[in-house]
């Protein structure tokens, strides 16, 4: 997902303006500025895209190194997880057996 309209450093009189800081689709697709990649035509070229094309395409205009990135990307996403563990645990201990709401820890 990419923002509806240019970046521009945070400060008093733009922190408000979501669709410049924020690349949640919710929000953008609110935006006049919204381009929909099925409509406009072209995967490249809308405000939302598979991160494959993305990734395609800033290899094709940089130097970027792909895999070291995706690799990056994995090890975030397996390190949340890790983090995530002991919670999902007595979140599903809980959805198993409701009668485990009623004690506190």
């Amino acid at each position: 997902r990419f923002c509806t309209e240019d970046y521009k450093r945070p400060t008093k009189d733009n922190s408000k303006e979501l669709c410049k800081h924020l690349t949640n689709f919710c929000i953008n697709k609110e935006s006049e500025n919204y381009i929909n990649p099925q409509e406009y035509g072209e995967e490249n070229k809308g405000s939302k895209r598979l991160l494959t094309k993305f990734f395609s395409q800033l290899v094709k205009d940089s130097d970027f190194d792909n895999e070291k990135v995706k690799a990056e990307i994995i090890s975030t996403v397996k390190k949340t997880i890790i983090t995530m563990i002991p919670y999902l645990k007595q979140y599903s201990k809980k959805m198993l057996n409701p009668d485990l709401e009623k004690i506190r820890c």
